[in-house]
Protein backbone atom coordinates (compact mmCIF):
# COMPACT_ATOMS: atom_id res chain seq x y z
CA UNK A 1 0.00 0.00 0.00
CA UNK A 2 1.02 3.78 -1.04
CA UNK A 3 -0.31 6.07 1.78
CA UNK A 4 -0.79 9.90 0.11
CA UNK A 5 -0.46 11.69 2.94
CA UNK A 6 -2.34 15.27 3.49
CA UNK A 7 -1.03 18.72 2.41
CA UNK A 8 0.49 21.77 4.29
CA UNK A 9 -1.39 22.35 7.78
CA UNK A 10 -3.23 19.44 7.17
CA UNK A 11 -0.55 16.71 6.84
CA UNK A 12 1.07 18.22 10.13
CA UNK A 13 -2.65 18.39 11.79
CA UNK A 14 -2.61 14.44 10.67
CA UNK A 15 0.71 13.16 11.34
CA UNK A 16 0.07 10.87 14.41
CA UNK A 17 -2.75 9.60 12.67
CA UNK A 18 -1.04 9.20 9.43
CA UNK A 19 1.69 7.08 11.37
CA UNK A 20 -0.57 5.43 13.87
CA UNK A 21 -2.43 3.91 10.36
CA UNK A 22 0.83 2.38 8.62
CA UNK A 23 2.13 1.17 11.42
CA UNK A 24 -1.11 -0.62 12.27
CA UNK A 25 -1.37 -2.03 8.96
CA UNK A 26 2.02 -2.72 8.45
CA UNK A 27 1.42 -5.21 11.53
CA UNK A 28 -1.47 -6.68 10.28
CA UNK A 29 1.54 -8.18 7.37
CA UNK A 30 1.02 -4.90 4.66
CA UNK A 31 3.97 -3.75 3.37
CA UNK A 32 3.33 0.09 3.63
CA UNK A 33 5.15 2.79 2.12
CA UNK A 34 4.81 6.46 3.08
CA UNK A 35 6.30 9.38 1.42
CA UNK A 36 6.64 12.97 1.41
CA UNK A 37 5.65 14.54 -2.09
CA UNK A 38 8.37 17.04 -3.50
CA UNK A 39 8.55 20.48 -1.75
CA UNK A 40 7.07 18.73 1.72
CA UNK A 41 8.59 18.04 5.09
CA UNK A 42 11.77 15.97 4.59
CA UNK A 43 11.19 15.85 0.12
CA UNK A 44 13.61 18.40 -1.41
CA UNK A 45 12.84 21.26 -3.30
CA UNK A 46 10.99 23.57 -2.16
CA UNK A 47 6.78 24.62 -1.27
CA UNK A 48 6.69 27.08 -3.70
CA UNK A 49 7.85 25.34 -6.97
CA UNK A 50 5.85 22.37 -6.17
CA UNK A 51 2.77 21.66 -8.59
CA UNK A 52 -0.06 19.29 -8.99
CA UNK A 53 1.71 17.72 -12.04
CA UNK A 54 4.72 17.13 -10.14
CA UNK A 55 2.93 15.23 -6.20
CA UNK A 56 1.11 13.06 -9.03
CA UNK A 57 3.89 11.93 -10.38
CA UNK A 58 5.70 11.34 -6.76
CA UNK A 59 2.72 8.94 -6.39
CA UNK A 60 3.70 6.92 -9.87
CA UNK A 61 7.32 6.89 -8.33
CA UNK A 62 6.25 5.27 -4.64
CA UNK A 63 3.94 2.84 -6.60
CA UNK A 64 7.19 2.15 -8.75
CA UNK A 65 9.56 1.72 -5.89
CA UNK A 66 7.23 -1.39 -3.69
CA UNK A 67 7.32 -3.05 -7.50
CA UNK A 68 10.82 -2.37 -7.92
CA UNK A 69 10.86 -4.41 -4.29
CA UNK A 70 8.94 -7.30 -5.45
CA UNK A 71 5.48 -6.21 -4.30
CA UNK A 72 2.80 -7.33 -7.01
CA UNK A 73 0.07 -5.81 -6.18
CA UNK A 74 -0.27 -2.32 -4.96
CA UNK A 75 -3.00 -0.29 -3.54
CA UNK A 76 -2.75 3.84 -3.00
CA UNK A 77 -4.39 4.63 0.03
CA UNK A 78 -5.41 8.90 0.43
CA UNK A 79 -6.49 11.04 3.14
CA UNK A 80 -8.09 14.81 2.20
CA UNK A 81 -6.30 16.27 -0.14
CA UNK A 82 -3.70 13.01 -0.29
CA UNK A 83 -6.99 11.19 -1.46
CA UNK A 84 -7.44 13.63 -4.13
CA UNK A 85 -4.12 13.36 -5.67
CA UNK A 86 -4.15 9.35 -5.80
CA UNK A 87 -7.53 10.07 -7.63
CA UNK A 88 -5.85 11.99 -10.01
CA UNK A 89 -3.15 9.69 -10.25
CA UNK A 90 -5.72 6.51 -10.73
CA UNK A 91 -7.64 8.80 -13.64
CA UNK A 92 -4.50 8.93 -15.24
CA UNK A 93 -2.49 5.89 -14.88
CA UNK A 94 -5.79 3.57 -13.90
CA UNK A 95 -7.78 1.84 -13.38
CA UNK A 96 -5.97 0.54 -10.96
CA UNK A 97 -6.91 -2.84 -8.87
CA UNK A 98 -7.49 -1.57 -5.58
CA UNK A 99 -8.45 2.63 -4.31
CA UNK A 100 -9.24 3.78 -1.27
CA UNK A 101 -10.41 6.99 -0.41
CA UNK A 102 -10.59 8.74 3.04
CA UNK A 103 -12.28 11.96 2.76
CA UNK A 104 -11.55 12.80 -0.82
CA UNK A 105 -12.31 16.62 -2.06
CA UNK A 106 -13.81 16.32 -5.04
CA UNK A 107 -14.11 20.30 -5.62
CA UNK A 108 -10.24 22.13 -5.95
CA UNK A 109 -12.45 25.56 -5.37
CA UNK A 110 -14.39 24.42 -2.44
CA UNK A 111 -10.88 23.23 -0.90
CA UNK A 112 -9.82 26.86 -1.57
CA UNK A 113 -12.70 28.52 -0.16
CA UNK A 114 -12.31 25.77 3.04
CA UNK A 115 -8.54 27.34 3.36
CA UNK A 116 -9.70 30.89 3.06
CA UNK A 117 -12.39 30.60 5.59
CA UNK A 118 -9.40 28.62 8.06
CA UNK A 119 -7.19 31.61 7.59
CA UNK A 120 -9.45 34.01 8.04
CA UNK A 121 -10.57 32.13 11.41
CA UNK A 122 -6.50 31.66 12.20
CA UNK A 123 -6.37 35.84 11.99
CA UNK A 124 -9.28 36.33 13.99
CA UNK A 125 -8.23 34.03 17.05
CA UNK A 126 -5.11 35.57 17.51
CA UNK A 127 -6.57 39.44 16.91
CA UNK A 128 -4.71 40.17 13.54
CA UNK A 129 -6.96 42.78 11.60
CA UNK A 130 -5.23 42.12 7.95
CA UNK A 131 -6.60 41.26 4.63
CA UNK A 132 -6.47 37.52 3.43
CA UNK A 133 -2.95 37.51 1.76
CA UNK A 134 -3.09 36.72 -2.02
CA UNK A 135 -0.60 33.67 -1.40
CA UNK A 136 -0.67 32.85 2.22
CA UNK A 137 -3.32 30.38 3.70
CA UNK A 138 -3.28 28.41 7.01
CA UNK A 139 0.74 29.00 7.08
CA UNK A 140 1.53 28.13 3.59
CA UNK A 141 2.20 29.69 0.52
CA UNK A 142 -0.29 28.88 -2.51
CA UNK A 143 0.91 30.51 -5.75
CA UNK A 144 -1.14 31.98 -8.49
CA UNK A 145 -0.21 28.70 -10.44
CA UNK A 146 -0.94 26.20 -7.44
CA UNK A 147 -4.18 27.79 -7.15
CA UNK A 148 -4.99 27.66 -10.46
CA UNK A 149 -4.36 23.84 -10.23
CA UNK A 150 -6.21 23.21 -7.48
CA UNK A 151 -9.18 25.47 -8.36
CA UNK A 152 -9.29 23.27 -11.83
CA UNK A 153 -9.91 19.89 -9.82
CA UNK A 154 -13.21 18.36 -10.05
CA UNK A 155 -13.43 14.66 -9.52
CA UNK A 156 -17.41 14.48 -10.75
CA UNK A 157 -16.02 15.77 -14.09
CA UNK A 158 -13.97 12.84 -14.78
CA UNK A 159 -14.39 9.96 -17.57
CA UNK A 160 -13.24 6.39 -16.86
CA UNK A 161 -12.83 3.94 -14.43
CA UNK A 162 -10.68 5.01 -11.36
CA UNK A 163 -10.29 1.39 -10.14
CA UNK A 164 -11.74 -2.07 -10.30
CA UNK A 165 -12.01 -1.98 -6.11
CA UNK A 166 -12.76 1.01 -4.65
CA UNK A 167 -13.25 1.66 -0.54
CA UNK A 168 -14.41 5.21 0.27
CA UNK A 169 -14.46 6.22 4.00
CA UNK A 170 -16.06 9.31 5.40
CA UNK A 171 -16.72 10.79 8.75
CA UNK A 172 -20.36 10.92 8.24
CA UNK A 173 -22.78 10.12 5.52
CA UNK A 174 -23.22 13.15 2.69
CA UNK A 175 -26.46 14.27 2.47
CA UNK A 176 -27.89 13.94 -0.90
CA UNK A 177 -25.35 12.85 -1.91
CA UNK A 178 -24.43 9.28 -3.93
CA UNK A 179 -20.70 8.54 -3.34
CA UNK A 180 -21.38 6.63 -6.99
CA UNK A 181 -21.88 9.56 -8.50
CA UNK A 182 -18.67 10.85 -7.28
CA UNK A 183 -16.19 8.05 -7.52
CA UNK A 184 -15.86 5.60 -11.00
CA UNK A 185 -14.88 2.19 -9.95
CA UNK A 186 -16.37 -1.40 -10.89
CA UNK A 187 -16.89 -2.17 -6.96
CA UNK A 188 -17.36 0.64 -4.56
CA UNK A 189 -17.66 0.10 -0.69
CA UNK A 190 -18.73 3.11 1.33
CA UNK A 191 -18.34 3.08 5.36
CA UNK A 192 -18.77 5.96 7.05
CA UNK A 193 -16.68 5.95 10.37
CA UNK A 194 -17.60 9.02 12.23
CA UNK A 195 -14.32 10.76 13.35
CA UNK A 196 -13.77 14.23 14.69
CA UNK A 197 -12.17 16.58 12.16
CA UNK A 198 -8.48 16.33 13.70
CA UNK A 199 -7.09 16.99 10.00
CA UNK A 200 -7.79 20.90 11.56
CA UNK A 201 -5.61 22.65 13.89
CA UNK A 202 -6.05 21.18 17.73
CA UNK A 203 -4.33 22.16 20.76
CA UNK A 204 -2.94 18.51 20.65
CA UNK A 205 -2.97 15.55 17.69
CA UNK A 206 -5.94 13.24 17.82
CA UNK A 207 -4.93 9.74 18.05
CA UNK A 208 -6.40 8.28 15.21
CA UNK A 209 -9.51 6.40 15.32
CA UNK A 210 -9.42 2.16 15.57
CA UNK A 211 -12.18 1.63 13.28
CA UNK A 212 -10.15 2.84 10.25
CA UNK A 213 -7.55 0.04 10.11
CA UNK A 214 -10.18 -2.31 11.24
CA UNK A 215 -12.40 -1.24 7.87
CA UNK A 216 -9.30 -1.05 5.71
CA UNK A 217 -7.97 -4.38 6.59
CA UNK A 218 -11.43 -6.16 6.01
CA UNK A 219 -11.69 -4.63 2.49
CA UNK A 220 -8.37 -5.94 1.60
CA UNK A 221 -8.96 -9.30 2.56
CA UNK A 222 -12.53 -9.56 0.86
CA UNK A 223 -10.57 -8.93 -2.64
Amino acid sequence: MVFCQPLAHEFYNAHRCSVQLATALSEAGLAVLRFDYFGTADSPGDWEDASITRWVDDIGCAAAELRRRGIGRVCLAGFRFGATLAALYAAQRGPLDALVLWEPLASGQQYLKELVALHTEMLHQDKITSEVPDEGLAGFRYGGSLRAEIARIDLRAGEGTLAHNLLLIQSQEQAGEDPRTLLRADRIEVEAVPTPRFWFPHPRQTPLPPEIPVRILNWIGGL
